[in-house]
């Protein structure tokens, strides 16, 4: 069995990485759409009690911060940046 020498190796494991990470970013960015859509539905309907009504703002507004941060990841010199990595890794 042939070996690949050692640069080949190592941008193959930093692209897998790179491949799982962006993953997981994935999936903590459809969880914080889910938040904001779940939170949205409960202050528009009504359904929180007066008494929370105070705290559910101070989340609705942590949560929108969060999904700032997710759309200038995904959109914004982060990813891009991701991208640049991933090509110099192959």
């Amino acid at each position: 069995m042939k070996r690949k020498p050692m640069v080949q190796r190592k941008s193959s494991n930093q692209a897998e990485t790179l491949k799982r990470r962006r993953g997981k970013l994935a999936i903590v960015s459809a969880l914080v759409i889910a938040a904001n859509g779940a939170m949205g539905y409960f202050i528009f309907t009504g359904k929180i009690p007066p008494e929370n009504k105070e705290l559910a703002m101070l989340y609705a507004g942590s949560l929108l911060a969060a999904l700032g941060g997710c759309i200038a990841f995904w959109t914004g010199s982060s990813m891009g940046s991701m991208q640049k990595t991933n090509l110099l890794a192959k």
